[in-house]
C-alpha cells in the first residue's frame, strides 16, 4: 500500500519536474 502511495506521487512529480523544466527554457 505504501509503495503503491509513493509510486502514485512519484510519477506525476517526475512529469511535472520534467514539465517545468520544458517551461523554464
Amino acid at each position: 500500500m505504501i509503495f503503491l502511495f509513493f509510486v502514485n506521487i512519484c510519477i506525476p512529480l517526475s512529469i511535472m519536474n520534467h514539465t517545468v523544466r520544458l517551461w523554464k527554457t
